[in-house]
């Protein structure tokens, strides 16, 4: 079909995006994909996910952690 076929663009920092235009609805939609978690953490720092699923929330003596 003619009209379902988006367009695939690199950015120099590796980000892939996926756009499709249309005049029909003005509105726009935003879908996003990271890697993340322990299959994502750089091979000289393995671990680096776990951590920081256990302080992001703790905040710092300088900082208070953001608790809603």
């Amino acid at each position: 079909m003619a009209g379902l076929q988006p367009s695939r663009t690199v950015l120099p920092n590796g980000v892939t995006l996926i756009t499709k235009q249309t005049r029909k609805t003005p509105a726009v939609t935003i879908s996003l994909a990271l890697r993340s978690g322990a299959v994502a953490d750089p091979p000289d720092v393995p671990g680096t996910a776990h951590l920081l699923s256990r302080v992001i929330d703790r905040g710092t003596q300088a900082h208070a952690s953001c608790k809603h």
